[in-house]
């Protein structure tokens, strides 16, 4: 690999762990209450999800697509990418029918603070599913811890989707879901 390529790879991956944990970062810090700052949390929180769902995860979606190195990853990543986006669109759609109404009572905090809690969580995941990878391409962890933790990771997801469905369709958070 030359230099420019090398640089560009690394670049990338530096953007996307960062840009990542900063996600991570600000969803837990996310406090959506009724109080004064309520309108601005949900302008921000909308801000977010927007860019993640329009710019990110298309983004580092391409970057695992695009680069072989990934390839074993693609399954994991795009269940969980899915997860996040279906979620994501949710707390949008919310945020937008509350933000419109200027009607704070019309956003249910419950709901939007247990989905945001659970995206946290497949974020998480998903910073754990590409670090481990990019461990293994730097050759920090062997190919036997790599099967080892994939294998743990698969089964995560395994268990998330599960998690995600009775979120989703057991308590009805979307609105789509009768």
């Amino acid at each position: 690999m030359d230099d420019f390529m090398t640089d560009n790879y690394e670049s990338s991956i530096n953007e996307i762990t960062q840009t990542l944990n900063h996600i991570i970062n600000f969803l837990n810090k996310t406090d959506i209450n009724y109080t004064e700052d309520f309108f601005d949390e949900c302008i921000n929180l909308y801000g977010l999800i927007n860019y993640s769902r329009n710019q990110f995860l298309p983004k580092t979606s391409s970057f695992i697509t695009d680069n072989h190195a990934f390839n074993d990853i693609f399954f994991n990543y795009t269940s969980v990418e899915s997860m996040i986006l279906d979620l994501f669109l949710i707390i949008e759609s919310d945020i937008i029918k509350t933000l419109d109404k200027n009607y704070v009572d019309l956003l249910n905090t419950d709901k939007i603070k247990s989905i945001i809690t659970f995206s946290s969580k497949l974020l998480d995941l998903l910073n754990k599913i590409i670090d481990t990878r990019i461990r293994l391409n730097k050759q920090i962890i062997d190919q036997n811890e790599y099967a080892k933790l994939n294998k743990q990771f698969t089964n995560d997801v395994f268990n998330m989707q599960n998690d995600f469905y009775k979120l989703v369709y057991d308590e009805k958070i979307d609105f789509r879901v009768k």
